[in-house]
C-alpha cells in the first residue's frame, strides 16, 4: 500500500527507503509490490530504474507498461528516450499503440517544442480524430507562440468540438502573443457568430485550519 501511495504522489524521496525495506523483507518480486515499484519509478521520471525492476522480474511489458514509461518520459522531458520506447513497443514487442500512448507522445513532443513532429505524429496515428490530443498540442503551441501549428491544431479541435470555448481562447491568445491582431479579431467575431461564450475564470482560496 505504501509503494502504491508513493507512486500516486511521485514522491521518490519516500519511495527509495520503502524500496530498500521491501528488499529486506523479500517482497520485491511479488506482483503487487513489483508493479507498484515500477509505477513509482516511472511516475518519478526514473525510466531506467522502472525498466530494471521489470527486466529483473522476467515480466514482459504490456500496453499498460508502456503507458507508464511514456508518461514518465513526458514528465521528465526525455524526448529521445520516449521516441525509442515507442519504437520498442511497436516494432519489438508488437504492441499496437492506444490513444493513451499517442497522447503521451504528443504531450512529450509538444512540451519539448517539437510541435511539427507532434503534429505529424498525430496525423499519422489512428487517433487523429481525438479532440483532447489536438487540444494538448494547441496548448503546447500557446507555450511556444507557434501560430502556424496552433492554427491547424485549432481547426481540428473546432471541427471535432465546434462549441468548445477553450479552443477559441487558446488560439486567440496565440495570435495575440504573435501580435496578429486581425486574427484575434477574427476569432472573437467567430465566437460571437457561433454563440460561443468564454467560460468565466475563477480562483480557489485554500483556508488553513488552526
Amino acid at each position: 500500500m505504501c509503494s502504491k501511495a508513493v507512486a500516486s504522489w511521485a514522491a521518490i524521496e519516500q519511495g527509495k527507503p520503502l524500496h530498500a525495506h521491501v528488499i529486506k523483507l523479500g517482497f520485491e518480486c511479488t506482483v503487487y509490490v513489483g508493479s507498484a515499484l515500477i509505477d513509482m519509478y516511472a511516475k518519478c521520471g526514473m525510466v531506467k530504474d522502472a525498466c530494471k525492476e521489470m527486466i529483473d522480474s522476467g515480466i514482459l511489458p504490456t500496453s499498460v507498461t508502456f503507458v507508464g514509461v511514456l508518461f514518465a518520459c513526458s514528465h521528465a522531458g526525455l524526448v529521445e528516450e520516449g521516441r525509442n520506447f515507442y519504437k520498442l513497443m511497436v516494432y519489438t514487442y508488437g504492441i499496437p499503440p492506444s490513444v493513451e500512448h499517442c497522447a503521451c507522445m504528443v504531450d512529450l513532443l509538444g512540451c519539448a517544442g517539437f510541435l511539427e513532429e507532434a503534429e505529424t505524429f498525430l496525423l499519422d496515428s489512428p487517433f487523429r480524430e481525438e479532440p483532447g490530443i489536438w487540444g494538448s498540442l494547441l496548448a503546447a503551441c500557446g507555450v511556444y507562440n507557434n501560430s502556424d501549428v496552433g492554427s491547424r491544431a485549432a481547426q481540428h479541435c473546432l471541427w471535432l468540438e465546434p462549441r468548445h470555448s477553450s479552443t477559441y481562447t487558446l488560439l486567440s491568445n496565440i495570435y495575440a502573443s504573435s501580435k496578429l491582431w486581425n486574427d484575434v479579431t477574427r476569432i472573437r467575431d467567430l465566437m460571437k457568430e457561433k454563440g460561443v461564450e468564454k467560460e468565466p475564470g475563477f480562483s480557489c482560496l485554500r483556508l488553513g485550519t488552526e
